[in-house]
């Protein structure tokens, strides 16, 4: 074999291939002479196919006789997502637009060059404009026909963040109004006694006298959801008309039957008739009891009860007695040694009233949840109850003991509270539907007007003027209008005053439902006294002594120096 040597000076002249890629098209020409033949160096993810060979990215030698396929990446498709929920029980509709731009790959051209990158490049693929007809179609499509705001469409196409917006809004039911008693006699005023020996005025009719009469419920207005379902707005109650002892009823009207002190206490309109008593109670004139009203002119001596239906007011002194009234209590002078007692069954629906205002609070957060889980079952109930109200079965299992302990509650309004108890046991909260337990906590909270209606509308005070070891009890209000109080337990289901001049309540125990007003609370001489209010309650005081505690709700606080001019609520702890 003969290999012939080529120096420079005898060669051909060398001239190097090119290559170059215009308008997606790769083009070359070939080297001359000696020259070099063009690359391409081919970049992911574009990737080429040479001569049929499979398809890959990297360092390539062409020529003109070179076939050469280009695989370019399939382009991404720009995506739009448009989301709707429904939302409050079907009284909102939201939307949220979700949009992701496209993308197009396209060969990047190149000039003639011996060595050539290749490569392409992304160019955005945008959307068409989402119009305001189409997203209201898209709403439609799904179901949302009523209360449609092209405005708040508009608004959430144009912000296109991926957040929800409002855009429609059903018409919430109008609540209608349940029927009321009219009560037609005078009104005793809130007063405070400028002087122990004022007396008060008590309310009287005559007989066939009308005192009472019915106002009819207004129906409400029904509403319409998103859906354009109507919504049923809540029940409204007829007022009942409950006669009891000296009064008639003439269709929607209360007539007293006979002269005397009317009273609308528990739903029940009575005319009580008044006894009096010119002397005093005493072992000569043996214990008294009365249906109706009792006025005492002198004192209760030791050993003796006084037990009367309606209102009982004595103008002298009680002495180690049980004194027991339906209606409030009124004693002018001092109460030594003694038990007095003022309102009855008000007390009983009050006690549960207290329960029903700390559960209706806590089913009114639970049902506000429950609007945002639009698919809630009884696990999910069950997880919910036992993270955030584990009180709340607590609290209902206290109520059931109480009223199976009252056999002459009203069985309509226990009823619901006894469903709803066992709605809230565990076994019970797997198993319910939704809409049930919706229902049922719905009308739980809508009879607690009833309970406010029997545990405060007539609500039964005890005013005396001073008291020493003795235990006063009331459904409302305890005014203790003279000294003071020494050594004693007060409990007021709503508020207990002791302002009369000095107005001290030195040892013993304070109770009231939402106030405690006093002037002095404890003593020099370290007298442990204790005053408790409710968890919305206030107590105020213008100085407290040493080894007083205050409590306010579940909060305590123990004061162990002398401090004047105190308002303390919970939020004070």
């Amino acid at each position: 074999m003969v290999v012939k040597v080529f120096t420079v000076d005898d060669s051909e002249t060398a001239l190097d291939g090119m290559a170059w890629l215009e308008e997606g098209v790769l083009k070359v020409s070939n080297p001359e002479g000696l020259g070099r033949y063009p690359t391409i160096e081919v970049r992911e993810p574009l990737r080429i196919s040479i001569d049929g060979a499979n398809p890959a990215s990297g360092l390539f030698v062409v020529s003109e006789e070179t076939s050469v396929d280009f695989q370019i990446p399939v382009d991404v498709e720009a995506e739009r997502n448009i989301k709707i929920r429904v939302r409050d029980q079907g009284l909102n509709a939201e939307i949220k637009v979700e949009e992701k731009e496209g993308i197009e790959y396209r060969l990047v051209d190149k000039k003639e060059g011996h060595n050539l990158i290749l490569q392409v490049a992304g160019v955005s693929k945008p959307l068409n404009s989402l119009t305001v007809e189409e997203a209201t179609k898209k709403l439609v499509d799904e179901g949302i026909v009523f209360g449609i705001d092209e405005d708040s469409i508009r608004k959430a196409i144009e912000a296109k963040d991926g957040k929800w917006h409002q855009v429609a809004v059903g018409q919430e039911p109008v609540n209608g109004e349940h029927g009321k008693v009219n009560l037609l006699y005078p009104k005793e005023k809130e007063e405070e006694f400028s002087d122990l020996l004022d007396h008060r005025k008590l309310d009287s009719v005559a007989a066939g006298e009308v005192i009472a009469h019915k106002i009819p419920a207004v129906l409400g207005q029904p509403g319409i959801d998103v859906s354009g379902n109507e919504i049923a707005p809540p029940k409204v109650r007829e007022a009942i008309l409950r006669a009891g002892d000296g009064v008639l009823i003439h269709g929607d009207k209360v007539v007293a039957a006979r002269p005397g002190r009317p009273e609308f206490r528990g739903g029940v309109l009575k005319v009580f008739q008044v006894f009096t008593s010119y002397g005093d109670v005493d072992a000569k004139s043996g214990h008294l009891k009365y249906e109706g009203d009792v006025v005492i002119a002198g004192n209760v001596q030791d050993g003796m009860r006084v037990h009367a239906s309606g209102f009982i007011k004595i103008n002298g002194n009680v002495y180690k007695s049980d004194i027991s009234a339906g209606g409030s209590v009124e004693i002018l002078g001092n109460v030594v040694g003694s038990h007095v007692r003022a309102g009855g069954e008000t007390a009983v629906y009050q006690k549960i009233l207290f329960k029903i205002r700390y559960l209706n609070r806590q089913l009114r957060d639970l049902l506000s949840i429950l609007k945002n889980i639009p698919k809630a079952d009884g696990r999910a109930l069950l997880a919910l109850v036992e993270k955030n109200y584990r009180n709340v079965p607590r609290v209902f299992a206290e109520l059931e003991k109480e009223i199976s302990e009252k056999n002459h509650l009203d069985t309509n309004l226990t009823h619901t509270i006894l469903e709803v108890s066992r709605a809230f046991k565990p076994n019970r909260l797997v198993e319910i539907k939704f809409e049930e337990f919706v229902e049922l906590v719905q009308e739980l909270l809508l009879q607690e007007e009833e309970f406010e209606e029997l545990g405060l509308r007539n609500l039964s005070d005890i005013r005396v003027g001073s008291i020493q070891n003795s235990y006063l009890e009331a459904s409302g209000d305890v005014l203790i209008l003279g000294k003071g109080s020494f050594n004693s337990y007060l409990s007021g289901g709503m508020r207990v005053r002791v302002t009369g001049k000095p107005g001290i309540v030195r040892g013993g125990q304070v109770s009231a439902g939402k106030e405690v007003d006093v002037n002095e609370l404890g003593s020099q001489a370290l007298s442990l006294t204790q005053v408790n209010v409710g968890d919305e309650g206030v107590i105020k005081c213008r100085r407290v002594y040493p080894n007083v505690v205050l409590r306010v709700g579940r909060y305590v606080k123990r004061y162990e120096e002398e401090k004047e001019f105190l308002e303390l609520r919970k939020e004070d702890f």
